[in-house]
């Protein structure tokens, strides 16, 4: 998570070069590795509020917004599809701190969602996460975003981005923060993939798409499957397909 917290220090300074502005950051949202950078830059000082977006895969929003860490539903297939995720599995970060390093209840919290698809959050996580937003849009929501971005500023956005932007405009435009909180001055969206990777995605919601030569190079080559099977030797079988002893690469 280590380059994640140097992205957010980043972004915040060179935005606010002065220090005396609080930043809004909006972010896909499917493994949640990105959010808990965001999280611990924020814990070390950096004067930014977390809005971590989903999609209909909505356990993130449903943990945070209601406090029930739960699986209610099966996965759906949508264009942003890295946030296809039923189970963040960087989530247990965000407990951990929230939880001042207890482990013994985070066990528990975790031993509840792994057996029941169901735990109930603690009081202490959700009052220390209360800097971390969350929104889930659909992907009818998705595509008109994507659409509307075009129309209103000439710039493509891929459908992760869209997911982002949609609820990053909605507080951009309300008159007052979440939650009875202090507005944030500045809203920053975390755009994730370049809009070249979904041609299809694009061609539905009539945005032109630009060629990427590296995307257009992807398309010609063959696509290829490792499968690990239980009991075999995956630290073995992976150092050698990454130094390609194995031919796989």
């Amino acid at each position: 998570m280590i380059l994640n917290i140097v992205h957010y220090v980043y972004v915040y300074l060179r935005l606010v070069p002065n220090v005396d502005k609080k930043v809004l950051v909006s972010i896909p949202t499917g493994g949640m590795g990105n959010s808990v950078g965001a999280y611990m830059a924020a814990g070390m000082g950096v004067p930014i509020e977390i809005l971590s977006a989903v999609n209909e895969n909505d356990v993130v929003h449903r943990a945070f917004s209601q406090g029930e860490f739960s699986i209610i539903k099966p996965q759906i297939p949508t264009y942003a599809m890295s946030l296809d995720s039923l189970l963040p599995h960087n989530i247990e970060r965000i407990f951990y701190h929230a939880l001042c390093g207890d482990c013994n209840t985070l066990k528990k919290v975790m031993e509840d969602f792994e057996q029941k698809q169901k735990s109930i959050l603690p009081s202490k996580i959700l009052e220390n996460t209360r800097h971390l937003l969350t929104a889930s849009i659909n992907m009818e929501q998705c595509l008109g975003t994507m659409q509307d971005v075009w129309k209103e500023h000439g710039y493509a956005i891929c459908p992760h981005t869209a997911v982002a932007w949609r609820p990053a405009m909605e507080y951009a435009l309300s008159e007052t923060g979440r939650e009875g909180r202090e507005k944030c001055e500045m809203v920053v969206v975390i755009s994730t993939a370049t809009p070249a990777k979904f041609p299809d995605t694009l061609q539905k919601v009539t945005v032109p798409v630009t060629p990427v030569a590296w995307v257009q190079d992807l398309a010609g080559k063959e696509e290829k499957q490792l499968f690990l099977n239980k009991g075999e030797n995956w630290e073995e079988i992976l150092r050698a397909t990454i130094t390609g002893s194995t031919g796989f690469l």
